[in-house]
């Protein structure tokens, strides 16, 4: 007995180190298996690894352990690495999905899909999809993402290098494409650079940057932008443009490097609320909407607002004296205004203007102004019967001067007909005032 014991144990020894064959008698392999029969095979056919609820810690590289199902458990086939376990690929196992589904995508012409964000490049992964060039990467590395639409249907369907759209409801700023570019690098930096070729077409358009802003939208009291350009602060040093256009042709046809249709507001300063709109312009103007006539300037009116007026270059002023002998006492008449005999001149409208729209400016030159202040009227008398007052009272501020003082209006838009006209000079004491008249004239241009 003790014999075939020891002949069974040496040649169990001598076996251990040959080729072990199962269901075949020409392994080829330390261990080869083969199912009774391949085309129909039974239950049995085959090798179970050891299954276990947890993976076991301190395992050799190559073991294989099957993972039951549980409680955090992904279960499934799982090989030891020098990084631990990893779990064999099964057909569940994939990045992508069929869309709309949880079979994994076999073909490279499917509609894909995928929860979770994706990072590429790098650990990246505040978005959906993270693209990241490292700093570790090739320096050949230069572009994060590459989008080249080389479609050659020649339909008049609308093609798109990108598209983004933002239909989110966020109470914040809602952005449509952000782009951030640092201070590190010495090179130019650009924020977007944009190389667009036209067609080639006769009566084509191209756009460099294309902006349709809240059309269509419900009219709603609100402020919009269709470009905000904010370049530098009160801090910066060297030259700043907050727009830069140049449009250049061979002279044939218009070549504008700015178009503006609405209002057009021209200054060094706004005022901007908590929010960043502007509320209201300051240190500046608004433009005219119109193009005036011919022969017209712009001019301010110290507020902000430029109109359209004439040049007053080429316009004749012509001046008709009152009273200009000195030493004419002005009859003092309490609250009325009393006729100044002799104050007095005759005008043809139309000698100044066609249509008999003039400009009329008087000063008057007075002494003896000591115990109070004269009014004066300018009045208009049409075949010596229609009485119309020209310039009132109010128009004919007076300033204090030497010995008396002045009378001066603005230049007024008087529009006095086409009919011969006597001017007239009324005129009134206050209190016991006693003023003596020097001089009076009026000068009158066309308007």
């Amino acid at each position: 007995m003790r014999l075939i014991t020891t002949l069974a144990l040496i040649a169990l020894a001598a076996t251990s180190f040959a080729q072990v064959g199962i269901g075949t008698t020409t392994p080829q392999a330390q261990l080869h298996i083969e199912a009774s029969d391949a085309a129909n095979p039974t239950a049995s056919d085959g090798i179970i690894i050891p299954r276990v609820d947890v993976l076991p810690t301190g395992a050799a590289n190559g073991m294989m352990v099957y993972l039951n199902a549980g409680a955090g458990n992904q279960e499934g086939l799982y090989i030891n690495t020098s990084a631990g376990f990893v779990k064999a690929a099964d057909g569940n196992d994939t990045i992508f999905y069929n869309e709309g589904t949880t079979t994994a995508a076999t073909t490279t012409t499917a509609d894909v899909e995928r929860e979770g964000n994706v990072s590429i490049g790098g650990s990246l992964n505040t978005g959906k999809l993270n693209i990241q060039i490292e700093d570790t990467d090739p320096v050949g590395t230069r572009i994060g993402i590459r989008i080249d639409n080389d479609n050659n249907s020649t339909s008049g369907t609308e093609t798109y290098g990108l598209f983004s759209e933002n239909s989110s409801e966020t109470t914040g700023e809602k952005v449509g494409i952000r782009t951030d570019v640092t201070t590190t690098g010495s090179g130019t930096h650009i924020g977007i650079a944009n190389n667009v070729s036209p067609t080639g077409t006769a009566n084509s358009l191209t756009y460099g940057i294309r902006n349709d802003v809240a059309a269509g939208t419900p009219a709603v009291s609100s402020t919009i932008y269709g470009i905000w350009s904010d370049v530098g602060d009160d801090n910066d040093r060297g030259v700043k443009y907050g727009i830069w256009s140049r449009a250049q042709n061979n002279g044939q046809e218009l070549a504008q490097a700015a178009h503006f249709e609405g209002d057009v507001f021209v200054g060094t300063q706004s005022v901007i609320d908590a929010m960043g709109n502007v509320t209201t312009p300051s240190d500046g103007y608004v433009l005219p909407a119109g193009d005036g006539t011919a022969g017209q300037v712009m001019t301010t009116d110290g507020a902000g607002q430029v109109t359209w007026a004439d040049t007053h270059m080429d316009r004749e002023i012509v001046r008709y004296n009152f009273w200009n002998a000195g030493g004419y006492g002005v009859n003092p008449s309490g609250v009325n205004f009393n006729y100044q005999n002799g104050l007095q001149n005759f005008i043809l409208p139309t000698d100044i203007s066609v249509s008999g729209n003039v400009q009329v400016r008087m000063t008057i030159f007075v002494e003896n102004n000591s115990n109070g202040l004269t009014a004066f009227q300018l009045r208009s008398f049409n075949n010596l019967a229609a009485n119309a007052i020209v310039l009132s009272e109010g128009q004919l501020p007076f300033t204090a001067f030497d010995g008396g003082g002045y009378y001066r209006s603005a230049w007024i838009d008087v529009s006095m007909g086409t009919d011969p006209l006597k001017l007239v000079l009324y005129a009134r004491n206050e209190g016991s005032n006693s003023a003596t008249l020097q001089n009076a004239y009026i000068d009158v241009r066309s308007q």
